[in-house]
């Protein structure tokens, strides 16, 4: 423990949300700290709802949808906080007052004193960035079931096929009608196997058919169709990890993601490829059609993953340094 006595407030912009990268490292981040100090968390919500989440205290402060003081509430007994965390994104939390510095994603104040001495801010391309410009590469632990790679899932018969994460909004079309940029994929490799997960569902198509649909019932699911794809192409990548490219490169999966996202790190530093338009995308697909590129960037894809994602212990005392130098500066 670092100091039993330090307070850190985690401000979660999505806290609880499951299909929200931002509520993943969040409650990474703060399973972390609280083996270095005591933990509670701050998010968008009804007070009334604020209670116990597992091992930690949730204060809902309300939601900004107008004046500050009508619409949200500052939970007082934080007000001594020693440090605090901002995890979120453009919709994130709002308190009183001042700005705080160095917060660049959420917007954040304290009530008539400031919140914490310092603030942790995390944002996309920056792990941790620390208060006055200081910064300290805690990283992220990202866990992954081991027997996922041992078989394939139960629901198709099949595997080599290209795994197509969708960016088609949540009820956003029919999913037996790929979106534009698989359709691409499906028309220009007519012979492989398509896989689109949508919804909680993973669809299967061949030369643009419909070949059926198995629901994603558990995370192992999606590691399962994960280790047995030939590629992960990732249309829209979570903006602070790319979590399901992380899990796909530790499966030795690598993976295709665009060029403008944040996963397109993980592909140059040799985890994958990555594209600007519909041409690269069924591009670089043909590319991964041949086994021996496909088999040197999969070794490659599990080797960086492994490094930077696949230690929780390592991560766990790399974010009680970063606390330890704060609170000792």
């Amino acid at each position: 423990m670092t100091s039993p006595s330090a307070l850190v407030v985690l401000f979660a912009a999505r806290w609880g949300d499951p299909q929200s990268e931002s509520a993943f490292v969040a409650r990474a981040l703060a399973g972390a700290l609280s083996r270095h100090a005591e933990v509670a968390i701050v998010t968008p919500g009804d007070p009334a709802d604020s209670g116990v989440d597992g091992t930690f205290d949730v204060y809902r402060i309300g939601t900004h949808t107008g004046d500050w003081p009508d619409t949200c509430r500052w939970p007082m007994p934080l007000s001594g906080a020693t440090v605090a965390v901002v995890v979120g994104g453009a919709a994130g939390v709002h308190l009183a007052r001042a700005h705080m510095p160095g917060v660049e994603v959420v917007e954040v104040a304290g009530p008539e004193d400031p919140v914490a001495t310092w603030v942790w801010t995390l944002t996309p391309g920056r792990t941790a960035q620390l208060g006055e410009g200081r910064v300290h590469q805690v990283g992220m632990a990202v866990p992954l079931n081991p027997l996922a790679a041992r078989s394939r899932h139960n629901g198709f018969g099949f595997t080599d096929y290209l795994l197509v994460l969708s960016d088609r909004r949540v009820g956003g079309g029919p999913r037996h009608a790929p979106t534009p940029l698989a359709a691409w994929l499906a028309a220009g490799l007519p012979s492989a196997f398509l896989v689109v997960v949508e919804d909680a569902k993973a669809t299967a198509f061949r030369s643009r058919s419909w070949w059926g649909e198995v629901a994603i019932d558990t995370r192992t699911d999606l590691h399962r169709l994960f280790a047995h794809a030939r590629v992960c192409v990732d249309l829209c990548p979570g903006g602070l990890i790319g979590r399901e490219c992380v899990e796909s490169m530790l499966l030795g999966t690598p993976i295709l993601v665009p060029r403008s996202s944040q996963a397109k790190q993980h592909a140059a530093g040799g985890g994958g490829l990555w594209f600007s338009d519909p041409a690269e995308l069924l591009g670089a697909a043909k590319a991964l059609d041949r086994p021996q590129l496909r088999d040197v960037l999969g070794v490659q894809a599990r080797d960086l993953a492994t490094t930077q994602f696949g230690d929780t212990t390592s991560f766990v005392r790399r974010v009680g340094e970063g606390l330890h130098d704060v609170l000792a500066a």
